[in-house]
């Protein structure tokens, strides 16, 4: 938890502390320690419970005012809920970027999966037609081809074979998943 150290016009200083949704809370103390101490050391807690007996609107009139009177003691206390309100907000906030990115990254993956699966189809499509093409050139062209060398129309070298393509191309598999996006056991 940093402390800004603010300047408001006065002449002594007060600090800054970072709240929640781009707030501070201003810690000015009218007292210095040694005089807060001493105050300790002779006044009892009935004391204290006393004051705001006699003036019921004592706490009203601060709370009214944007004023917590605080001890030192409760001071902590309440800085330490305010760290704790930054951090609640902060893991609420990542969270929900979090979400945000996990959405976008699925999307991306869905649509990854269609263009390799057009992939997968044209290279398909591109092993069925190279293999029409040897199965033609075997039963049609080449036969007539080797006419020419018989006849004596041909070079000395033979026509090389063509092999057809015996593979085809891995289909992308998706495990199955359950409702809630686990593969069953």
């Amino acid at each position: 938890m940093a402390l800004t150290a603010l300047l408001w016009g006065w002449s002594d200083l007060a600090a800054g502390v970072p709240w929640p949704a781009e707030r501070d809370v201003v810690v000015d103390s009218k007292v210095s320690l040694e005089a807060y101490l001493d105050a300790v050391e002779s006044f009892s807690e009935e004391a204290r419970a006393a004051a705001v007996d006699m003036d019921h609107r004592l706490i009203e009139d601060g709370l009214e005012n944007r004023v917590i009177l605080a001890t030192p003691t409760t001071l902590m206390a309440l800085l330490r809920a305010v760290a704790y309100g930054w951090r609640q907000e902060q893991v609420a906030k990542n969270a929900q970027e979090v979400s945000e990115l996990g959405r976008q990254l699925y999307d991306r993956m869905r649509v990854l999966a269609e263009h390799i699966q057009g992939i997968g189809g044209g290279l398909a499509r591109a092993n069925a037609a190279y293999n029409s093409a040897v199965g033609s050139m075997e039963a049609r062209v080449l036969p007539a081809a080797r006419r020419f060398k018989d006849l004596g129309s041909g070079t000395s070298e033979d026509i090389p074979a063509i092999a057809p393509v015996e593979t085809a191309p891995r289909a992308l598999s998706v495990p199955e998943t359950d409702a809630t996006g686990q593969s069953p056991a």
